[in-house]
C-alpha cells in the first residue's frame, strides 16, 4: 500500500467536506442499531463517482478528490428501500437512504490513472454521510476510511469509524461498481485516454457489484 499521512478527522470535520455537524446527531430522530448492509439484493445503487481533477494518463497532480453521492435504490435519492437492517427497524426490514462524500489523496501522480488503476491507497482525508430516509432515521456518520481499493471493475473502501446509526461497527465497508468501467472500451480506459480526462463514472440501475456494510 502507498503510505500517505492519514488526518484524523472527528465528529466535526473539516469544511472542503461540507459535512460539519453539531454534537447531538440524533435530535428528534431515532438512532437504528445493528448493522445495515445494502445491495443488490434489496435495491439496486445508483449514482456518481467524479475526480477533480480529472484522471489523464500521465497526469501529474499533486492532489486528487474523489466524491461519491449514490442512494441504495436505484437514484441518487434512495428513497425506496435498498438495505436490510439486522436489529432495528425489526431485524429484516428494508430502508432507504442515499450516501455521499469525500475523499482526498495526495502525492506525485495523484491524477496519473496508473497511479490509480490498480493501487490501494490511504485517504489523507476521507468522510461520509449515510442518511435514512425511508423511514427517516439519524445519518450514520462514517470517517477516516484508511484504505481505498482502486481497479477498473471496482472502488473499495474500508476501515474508519461509525457514528450515529449503525453503530458502533468494526468493519465498514462499500464497494462501488457498474459494468461501464472496465474493459480496453469502458469507461475508465476510454476517459483517461482523451484530453479532457475522466472527470466522473456513473453507477446505473441494476448495477450488482455495488455494495455497503455499516
Amino acid at each position: 500500500m502507498r503510505k500517505l499521512a492519514l488526518l484524523a478527522v472527528g465528529m466535526v470535520l473539516s469544511p472542503i467536506f461540507g459535512l460539519a455537524l453539531a454534537p447531538g446527531i440524533a435530535s428528534a430522530i431515532p438512532i437504528y442499531h445493528g448493522t445495515v448492509t445494502c445491495d443488490f439484493a434489496n435495491g439496486a445503487w445508483g449514482g456518481v463517482v467524479k475526480f477533480s481533477p480529472p484522471l489523464r494518463n500521465g497526469g501529474v497532480s499533486t492532489h486528487e478528490v474523489v466524491t461519491v453521492k449514490a442512494g441504495f435504490a436505484g437514484s441518487s435519492t434512495g428513497t425506496t428501500g435498498g438495505c436490510l437492517t439486522s436489529m432495528t427497524p425489526p431485524p429484516g426490514n428494508v430502508v432507504g437512504g442515499a450516501i455521499a462524500g469525500k475523499m482526498k489523496f495526495v502525492g506525485a501522480g495523484s491524477n496519473n490513472c496508473s497511479t490509480l488503476f490498480p493501487s490501494t491507497l490511504a485517504p489523507s482525508i476521507a468522510a461520509f454521510k449515510i442518511k435514512w430516509l425511508v423511514p427517516h432515521g439519524a445519518p450514520t456518520l462514517w470517517t477516516s476510511p484508511t484504505s481505498v481499493a482502486f481497479s477498473t471493475a471496482a472502488i473499495t473502501i474500508s476501515g474508519g469509524a461509525v457514528a450515529g446509526s449503525f453503530a458502533p461497527y468494526a468493519t465498514p465497508t462499500a464497494t462501488l461498481a457498474d459494468p461501464s468501467w472496465p474493459g480496453l472500451a469502458g469507461a475508465i480506459a476510454t476517459g483517461c485516454a482523451t484530453s479532457a480526462g475522466l472527470s466522473g463514472l456513473t453507477i446505473t440501475s441494476p448495477s450488482v457489484n455495488s455494495t455497503g456494510t455499516w
